[in-house]
């Protein structure tokens, strides 16, 4: 896939309170101290989890042995102050699609715990769990740490270690459409970048790149498959649209997105609790063929927070057809 990075936008919003996706996933956390019952636990936590949002927490469980009428789920949550009487978990009973809220309790003064049960069938279950966060992260890279613990009465049958990121920069995509026309009509598209954290972002990079690709799989365009022959772009700068301008950058330049050629850069200033709607607008132009049908926009938003020692990623893909 070869992206297209279009334009510069330069824009600097004063830091003003109160106006209002990532980075690398965290890798799958697995079971540290399994007894001999070939139950094996698995708390991937690849997502980003933010404040007052529901967010899934699923716990893997893989039997290979006999399937159980009743096994306890016990749950750890390693935080403190405040964010423990804010945590919100709640969790379905194998086979049940009613969520029940799950009863926490203080443990320390840096963790609170929970248990319920379920049975446990042979083979591979998804142990559904959700959580609802009323704190934000101070810094980029703070995360939950959570222990999850399968018990059968006494006896510990297997337990594992993750931890929940926290979100700090993201990026949602509300598309006003999401087909282009052939004839050259605008398709409007809306992002949201918003910062999750306590920190203020002086200055946020917003990156787009664009795709299209033919009914073939193939790219669109001449032979260089270049999307700046098939695409014109705008970006809504105040109250006027303006063109942005292309050019071309090899894959070293932004190694986290390969084969990508040019790029769209909006400097936004965020403080803590706020966001900032990014709004642009693609057309097809004459170079486009009548094979050529589908794109997409690649939105991304990276920036160091006041404090931080590391960057904070956001992104999103919004898809379109053209017809």
């Amino acid at each position: 896939m070869r992206y297209l990075q279009v334009g510069v936008i330069s824009v600097l919003i004063a830091f003003a309170a109160g106006c209002t996706t990532e980075d690398d996933p965290a890798p799958d956390s697995t079971t540290t101290n399994a007894s001999a019952s070939a139950v094996r636990l698995t708390l991937p936590t690849a997502t980003k989890y933010s404040e007052g949002e529901r967010n899934n927490l699923p716990l893997v469980v893989n039997n290979s042995g006999p399937a159980r009428a009743s096994v306890d789920i016990e749950l750890e949550f390693k935080l403190s102050g405040d964010s423990q009487s804010d945590l919100i978990v709640e969790y379905q009973r194998t086979g049940s699609d009613d969520w029940r809220k799950l009863t926490l309790t203080k443990k320390s003064d840096s963790s609170v715990q929970g248990s319920y049960s379920t049975s446990l069938p042979k083979g591979n279950t998804t142990l559904r769990l959700r959580m609802t966060l009323g704190s934000r992260p101070k810094t980029e890279g703070e995360a939950i740490p959570i222990t999850a613990t399968l018990r059968s009465g006494k006896e510990e049958i297997s337990t594992v270690d993750g931890e929940a990121p926290l979100a700090t920069l993201t990026v949602k995509a509300d598309p006003r459409s999401t087909t282009l026309d052939q004839g050259g009509s605008w398709s409007e598209f809306h992002f949201e970048i918003t910062n999750e954290s306590l920190m203020n972002y002086p200055e946020v990079a917003v990156q787009a790149f664009e795709e299209c690709t033919n009914g073939t799989g193939g790219e669109c365009g001449d032979s260089r498959g270049s999307s700046e022959k098939v695409f014109r772009t705008q970006w809504l700068d105040g109250s006027e649209w303006k063109d942005l301008r292309t050019f071309v950058r090899g894959p070293a330049s932004n190694p986290g997105y390969p084969e990508n050629e040019a790029i769209e850069i909006v400097n936004l200033a965020l403080p803590p609790n706020s966001s900032r709607e990014v709004r642009m607008r693609i057309s097809t132009t004459a170079a486009l063929r009548a094979t050529d049908g589908e794109g997409e926009i690649l939105l991304t938003a990276e920036g160091k927070g006041t404090g931080s020692t590391k960057k904070s990623l956001g992104s999103v893909l919004s898809d379109f057809s053209i017809e």
